[in-house]
């Protein structure tokens, strides 16, 4: 993204762009998903895409915009479930590290309906009677792009969904899943 714009000025060539993830649940916290070596993993999957609009730019290289998504919750010893997802997403343009590549942390925070639950969400959403269709959804990631390939990066992202600290309902971790994606901008 271009640098030393004020948040009115536009933002870059790159402002829109889709994405493609896949990844794990597991069935700890969400804290946890750093972790991924010595994550206990569920026996499902997840698969899914999305679209980022960015939409303004502080003075301080942040950008904010919204995403939406759809994905397939696979559990291969129940039944499989639809996620869509939406918020907004706040982007920074990180660092350019060794002339090569760009580091930028991203987060993505807003709503998630599922058609149904998967693995441990559904463990946790029956011990405390939830259907746990609408939940609070973060996706925060951390994005590598190369500098003489701006329009195409890859990420790592965490997928989860859960009550909200009782924004929706209390005590439920529901669904987080390890994911590693492309990105393709323009």
């Amino acid at each position: 993204m271009a640098q030393g714009l004020g948040p009115d000025a536009g933002l870059s060539a790159y402002d829109r762009n889709v994405f493609f993830f896949g990844g794990r649940f597991h069935s700890t916290s969400f804290y946890d998903s750093a972790f991924v070596w010595g994550l206990p993993y569920d026996d499902a999957y997840f698969l899914g895409a999305g679209y980022q609009e960015y939409f303004f730019r502080s003075d301080w290289n942040v950008t904010i915009g919204s995403e939406v998504g759809l994905g397939l919750r696979y559990d291969m010893h129940g039944p499989a479930s639809v996620e869509a997802w939406g918020g907004l997403v706040f982007r920074h343009d990180g660092v350019v590290m060794f002339d090569t590549f760009r580091v930028s942390p991203a987060l993505t925070v807003g709503f998630s309906a599922a058609s149904g639950t998967v693995a441990s969400e559904t463990d946790r959403a029956n011990a405390i009677g939830f259907t746990g269709h609408l939940l609070v959804y973060l996706g925060p990631e951390i994005a590598i792009t190369p500098v003489d390939n701006p329009d195409v990066e890859g990420f790592f992202r965490v997928q989860h969904r859960s009550g909200g600290f009782g924004l929706i309902v209390d005590g439920l971790n529901g669904s987080n899943a390890v994911n590693l994606g492309v990105r393709f901008k323009f």
